[in-house]
């Protein structure tokens, strides 16, 4: 048994992925950017746009945490192609919220709703088969599991924001999108406290 993704391979996954969050935040600055002047709905937009990027960020490096893949070639694979749906689900993120953020009133068009919500849950989706990849410790194990179908869950939670499309403004949009990608962060926080690290050597 070896450690097919090496440290230096998931090193590299990792880092694309920054640079897939970053276009993200360009996207939102680039909104903002068509305004020549901010008000505070605007500002809060953007605000929202950029907690968005930063949740998910939180929740695909702190699920890795430095965790190797499960020792098969088939997890390996799997491992590696799941990063191409978090990639194209962190990267849509930055155009819709651009194009929310640019629009002259707080009425989403339908496009715009279903590329940001649809990037949400496929993001989510692919970051909870990514967990489950994962070569955990025993005290994790079953944490990491239950986090995996977590946000599953959430990924098809977030499309009932679909069906309440005549009901949604901008700001609603944003702000519940958020309250959804706040519950695993509480959930990995709750795993830290719950169960703390081993020391080194043990």
């Amino acid at each position: 048994n070896i450690d097919i993704a090496s440290p230096s391979l998931r090193e590299r996954f990792k880092l694309f992925t920054i640079i897939v969050f970053g276009e993200t935040i360009v996207g939102v600055v680039a909104g903002l950017s068509r305004h020549h002047h901010l008000d505070l709905i605007i500002g809060i937009s953007g605000a929202l746009g950029l907690i968005l990027a930063f949740c998910l960020w939180w929740i695909y490096f702190d699920s890795s945490s430095d965790h190797p893949v499960k020792n098969k070639a088939s997890w390996l694979y799997l491992w590696m192609l799941i990063h191409l749906p978090i990639w194209i689900g962190i990267t849509a993120i930055g155009p819709s919220v651009l194009n929310i953020i640019s629009l002259e009133d707080l009425i989403i068009p339908t496009e715009v709703l279903w590329l940001l919500v649809g990037s949400i849950a496929l993001a989510l989706f692919s970051i909870g088969i990514f967990v489950y990849s994962l070569d955990v410790g025993k005290q994790y194990k079953m944490s990491y599991r239950k986090g995996s179908f977590l946000l599953f869950g959430l990924s098809g939670f977030t499309l009932i924001f679909l069906i309440l499309e005549e009901l949604l403004t901008s700001i609603i949009l944003l702000l519940g999108l958020f309250i959804i990608l706040l519950i695993p962060l509480l959930y990995t926080l709750y795993i830290r406290v719950k169960i703390p690290e081993k020391p080194q050597g043990n």
